[in-house]
């Protein structure tokens, strides 16, 4: 394979939080083995990616090496699969946003057709910086805000086709 990230553990505990009591079957995982996970992968590409784990041999368990294997996959999917849905949620609001702007913005200028009615005047003055904010605001989130988690993203993906391996130190 030519993408290979390999990480060295001392024991299993390495990959899970020190503050969640519950057995790895359940334990969040490590912030701290996350983030070198995130480092590492960066600089690998998407096909045949292989994440080996090194132990020591008188740490391994072949058994709880296949749940936290299954374990692993699983995370990696419900993460890809939340931020795919929130980044969808993000743009549908942005969308929504832009056409309530541009809408405020319409019924503006119609009531600019009414400038001899001061109260039409003053809505029309109110109308036009929110039409404007709220368009502006919808196309932040479509094309900046949905693609800050990116990153995130194409991680995921290539974790969750990784191939998860335990060796001996």
């Amino acid at each position: 394979m030519n993408n290979v990230v390999q990480l060295t553990l001392d024991s299993y505990q390495d990959l899970f939080s020190d503050f969640d009591p519950r057995p790895y079957s359940e334990r969040g995982l490590s912030d701290d083995f996350l983030h070198e996970l995130k480092n590492a992968v960066r600089e690998v590409s998407l096909e045949d990616f292989e994440l080996i784990l090194s132990l020591p041999a008188k740490e391994r368990d072949p058994e709880l090496e296949k749940m936290i294997k299954e374990r692993l996959h699983e995370y990696f999917k419900k993460h890809d699969q939340f931020l795919l849905k929130e980044k969808r949620e993000l743009i549908n609001s942005g969308i929504w946003l832009t056409l309530i702007g541009l809408g405020i913005m319409c019924v503006a200028w119609f009531l600019s057709w009414q400038e001899s009615n001061k109260m039409m005047s003053l809505f029309r003055v109110i109308l036009e910086p929110a039409g404007w904010f709220m368009s502006w605001g919808g196309l932040d989130r479509v094309f900046f805000l949905s693609r800050k988690s990116a990153h995130s993203v194409v991680f995921y993906k290539k974790a969750i086709g990784a191939k998860i391996v335990f060796v001996n130190v």
